[in-house]
């Protein structure tokens, strides 16, 4: 237990390194490239750009946990190999599973951690780090709409609205079509606004016309409401534009945009490839942790050991070739989306389970 506590200290000891220079170096190169052109042409106060990395840092950890987890794992069995550690502890009987046990304590602590990080940190510090690139710093309105909420399909109902104001939350020039089989107009409802009762969660229709389109294209005419309250596909707190990428929603928010979508009739396959890679992005760091196996139970020269470590390297830089591949594909519809997020995973974690199974052997 001793010799355990021990391994997973040395090996978080180097994440924890490893980490803070990725994130230095990441902070200092984009800054040189910013400075170059973007802070030149906004030119933002010293406090905004510290705020803007500040808020950049959690969604750059999750990207960083699996190279950190790569070089500690095999830093510190290379290390352990080399003061014949290793050799003493073969001596007692270590297994190799024992001798791995650390690293995979550790990655999986890594991979939890990413979870974490993902589901409830990174959202919210997104939405902070977009507001101040394009609201404080580009000075776009606070209050824009998403250009995806004017067309919203919802089961036979198509809705569409021109403009919104936040501040009196009404809708303008609005029109609701009714549609039938095969694909043509039923019923449609056109009104100059709508305003929204937070209290019953409907809109208030205002100025309207009802229509009744027949087979033959004829055009009928209702006596209007003065007003007509009814359940629009829209809420107003769903119509800011959401300036986020897929890999800075959550996994929750995700599933429901998915399936929102779905119902809308929107195409969907970008976020179905974003959930399933935000499902198997933060396993990286354990299963790649497990590659110091390799070092942790054989003995080996000076220049076998430089050899093994730049296969090692290799095996996980893989990793990311694989994903981003693999990603492309599903996009071009080459994949389907539940391959663009695990198939990295199924390769690394086939590398490592023949590598246990070899050193079994020894």
């Amino acid at each position: 237990m001793i010799l355990f506590r021990l391994i997973l200290k040395e090996y978080l000891k180097f994440v924890f390194g490893t980490v803070l220079l990725c994130l230095f170096l990441f902070t200092l190169f984009d800054f040189i490239h910013k400075t170059t052109n973007y802070y030149a042409r906004y030119n933002p106060g010293a406090s905004l750009i510290a705020k803007f990395y500040f808020y950049q840092l959690p969604f750059q950890l999750v990207q960083i946990l699996p190279i950190a987890s790569l070089l500690s794992s095999v830093i510190v069995m290379v290390l352990y190999n080399r003061s014949n550690e290793v050799t003493a502890m073969r001596a007692a009987g270590m297994s190799p599973t024992k001798i791995v046990a650390p690293l995979a304590a550790g990655g999986l602590l890594l991979s939890l951690l990413s979870y974490f990080l993902n589901e409830v940190i990174v959202p919210q510090s997104s939405h902070k780090m977009h507001f101040i690139t394009h609201v404080l710093i580009e000075g776009d309105s606070v209050h824009a709409t998403d250009e995806g909420a004017h067309w919203v399909r919802n089961g036979n109902t198509i809705f569409h609205f021109e403009e919104y104001e936040h501040s009196s939350q009404t809708l303008k020039n609005i029109k609701l079509v009714s549609i039938g089989k095969p694909f043509y107009p039923k019923d449609a409802i056109h009104a100059s606004s709508a305003k929204f009762d937070p209290k019953t969660k409907l809109w208030d229709l205002y100025d309207i016309q009802q229509l009744s389109i027949s087979l033959d294209g004829k055009i009928s005419k209702y006596k209007p409401p003065k007003a007509l309250r009814i359940r629009l596909p829209v809420e107003p707190d769903k119509l800011n534009i959401d300036r986020r990428i897929a890999d800075e929603i959550s996994i929750s928010e995700l599933a429901e945009r998915i399936d929102l979508g779905a119902k809308r009739g929107a195409d969907v396959l970008n976020l179905r490839i974003a959930l399933h890679v935000k499902l198997a992005y933060p396993l990286a760091a354990f299963l790649i942790s497990l590659l110091g196996l390799k070092f942790g139970y054989r003995s080996e020269r000076t220049t076998e050991t430089v050899r093994s470590i730049l296969v090692a390297f290799a095996v996980g830089i893989s990793y990311w070739f694989i994903l981003s591949s693999a990603r492309a594909l599903a996009i071009a519809g080459d994949l389907p989306p539940f391959m663009a997020g695990w198939l990295a995973n199924a390769v690394i974690g086939a590398i490592v389970m023949w590598q246990y199974l070899r050193v079994h052997r020894i």
